[in-house]
This record gives structure tokens, C-alpha cells and sequence, in this order.
């Protein structure tokens, strides 16, 4: 079964700052809790190296680390890591009776401009209840709704601190 049948949020942002500038500050997870304070999406992110489940920083992550997320939709969930590169960070992991891959992509806005940022927050839901979260639901337009947010935060608190520096 194509992957591509499965619900897809993909939400993107153009952010006045370098994609290695917005990567370095959204995997600071020390500091999420303190820029997401009206986001209702991710309040709190931690890592732990798989084998010794010791707490690294986000930007250190590796494939297999566990990163635990806080929501206040479903309070601590656990994923795994599946890519830490320059341009993409991404976890998976399933609850309720559905999987969902998250990743966040930092891309520069065009090849002669590295100074602006795309960046791309998706999400893909497999698992019997996937189908909650198709286009044209509820669920789909509130998750929707919910990176909206995350984003606009991320955008203000980026650029906020790009123009003081």
C-alpha cells in the first residue's frame, strides 16, 4: 500500500533567518518551553540516547534516540528518532490506535538565497485510526490549526532574535 494514502499535514512558513540559524534554535529543546507559550502543539521535548538513555541535546541527536514529547492534547508520548541532518529532523511513534511520522525540514528559500528559511512542519498518519485525520475532517483541520500555531511562534521568537543580533 502507497504511502501517499495516508492523511498528510504538510504546513510551510518562510522564516527571515538562515535554516542552520532556525535548526540550531527550534532543536534547542532546553528553551521550547519558553517561546511555546501560547501554542497548544509541543510544550516540552526531551532526547534520550537509545542505548544508555542519557539526555542529549536535540541538535546531537542520532537515529534510534528516543525523544519524548509533551502535548497537552495526549501528555508524554515517546517516538524514535528516524533523520537528524542539516535539513531534516524527524521522530515516529503511534498511540490510539495510529502511527505518525513528524518532521521538520529547514530548507533555504531558494538556491541564491540562504539567508531565509522554508520551513516545512509535516505529519503522516497511518494505523486503523488514520482515517480521523483526512482533509476535509475535523481532527485533520484542528491538527492543522495546532502547527499553525507552533509555527507563527517559531517564525516570531527566530526573527526576533535574528534582528537583535
Amino acid at each position: 500500500m502507497s504511502i501517499f494514502k495516508y492523511p498528510l499535514i504538510v504546513n510551510e512558513t518562510i522564516i527571515d533567518s538562515s535554516p542552520a540559524e532556525v535548526r540550531t534554535f527550534l532543536l534547542d529543546f532546553n528553551n521550547i518551553k519558553l517561546w511555546t507559550l501560547t501554542s497548544k502543539l509541543i510544550k516540552d521535548l526531551l532526547i534520550e540516547r537509545g542505548e544508555t538513555h542519557e539526555q542529549v541535546a536535540g541538535i546531537d541527536a542520532k537515529e534510534g534516540d528516543i525523544i519524548k514529547v509533551l502535548s497537552t492534547q495526549v501528555g508524554w508520548a515517546d517516538a524514535t528518532i528516524y533523520i537528524n541532518t542539516p535539513t531534516h529532523f524527524g521522530y515516529q511513534g503511534g498511540a490510539y490506535g495510529f502511527k505518525a511520522q513528524h518532521w521538520w525540514e529547514f530548507l533555504p528559500l531558494g538556491p541564491e538565497n540562504d539567508s531565509k528559511t522554508r520551513f516545512r512542519h509535516c505529519e503522516q498518519m497511518s494505523g486503523w485510526s488514520a482515517p480521523l485525520f483526512w482533509p476535509r475532517s475535523p481532527l485533520h483541520s484542528w491538527l492543522k490549526g495546532l502547527f499553525d500555531g507552533f509555527d507563527k511562534e517559531l517564525k516570531a521568537v527566530v526573527e526576533q532574535q535574528s534582528s537583535s543580533s
